[in-house]
């Protein structure tokens, strides 16, 4: 990805982010509190300017209550679904990339490590 498609694909997901927020009917305070983020990262987010970590977004996708899919520009998955790598195959250690202090769903668990497998390619 050049850098511009890398801005562009965080602003997109910073739009998704604010429709799904406004949807769930969340201020960005809300959001930010339980997060334990200030507002002004809320509006970075949203705006593209800050990335967000892999377990925020599962925070927001939560929050949300979204499938954390649901957060990720249409345009990147279906290179994604496209790559889609065998789960057997995937580096064991990505076993461990979501925190067992989170309760996620076995589809989500996959995306996550499908995201990170291709942004570590």
């Amino acid at each position: 990805m050049s850098q511009i498609e890398h801005k562009e694909f965080y602003e997109n997901m910073g739009s998704l982010i604010r429709e799904a927020r406004l949807k769930a009917e969340i201020s960005q305070d809300v959001l930010a509190q339980h997060l334990g983020l200030t507002r002004a990262s809320i509006v970075n987010i949203e705006k593209g300017r800050q990335r967000p970590m892999i377990h925020t977004l599962i925070q927001i996708a939560e929050a949300v209550k979204v499938n954390l899919t649901n957060l990720i520009p249409s345009t990147a998955t279906p290179s994604l679904v496209q790559n889609e790598v065998p789960p057997s195959e995937l580096p064991t250690d990505f076993d461990n990339i979501i925190s067992d202090d989170f309760t996620v769903d076995l589809q989500t668990k996959d995306a996550v490590k499908q995201f990170v497998f291709h942004l570590k390619k």
